[in-house]
């Protein structure tokens, strides 16, 4: 009898320094079995490519990028999107985690070209892109309300994200607070 794959696979646009609540997620499902890779975007090249830490593979895609640059940064985010995709491919991890709205969209798309059971999308700000003009504020709210929909799951923070994700129809939500240990 074949064994489920049962990896993981977060997506992240930084390089996971650790990033404390990517941490903590990622060495709950190890500590629950699980096999969980951190896809990361090293965007200064000041991290090591691949390292394991608790038992937690972190694969750091080196792609120059900067960080805020809106829509002067779409290529660097094509380049980054391009490399996850040829990893996903070859892997074929059972569930994409994706951590915030840039990593969520693509991390969809992936999840119907590539036949990935589960997606999962970790909203980790209550309010993505709040300062943006109107205009492009209208869109992105229009791509996670549609992202919300089609996760399997959509983890958040606090009771103002719970209100919010019921306004979009999101499937389930799960609290997950950013606190201390």
């Amino acid at each position: 009898m074949k064994q489920q794959n049962k990896s993981i696979f977060m997506l992240l646009s930084n390089p996971f320094e650790p990033d404390p609540r990517v941490y903590k997620e990622a060495k709950s499902l190890v500590n629950a079995g699980f096999s969980v890779e951190v896809l990361a975007w090293d965007r200064t090249a000041q991290w090591p490519p691949a390292e394991t830490l608790d038992g937690i593979q972190i694969t750091r895609f080196r792609c120059k990028g900067q960080y805020g640059g809106g829509l002067s940064s779409f290529r660097q985010f094509l380049g980054f999107y391009w490399r996850l995709a040829r990893h996903i491919r070859r892997q074929s991890p059972w569930a994409l985690h994706c951590h915030d709205l840039d990593t969520a969209a693509i991390g969809w798309l992936f999840k119907k070209i590539f036949n990935i059971p589960l997606f999962i999308y970790d909203a980790h700000e209550p309010d993505y892109y709040g300062h943006f003009p109107k205009f492009i504020k209208y869109w992105v709210d229009r791509l996670e309300a549609f992202v919300a929909r089609q996760a399997n799951a959509v983890f958040i923070t606090n009771g103002l994200q719970a209100k919010k994700f019921q306004r979009l129809h999101a499937r389930e939500t799960l609290t997950i607070r950013n606190v201390p240990d």
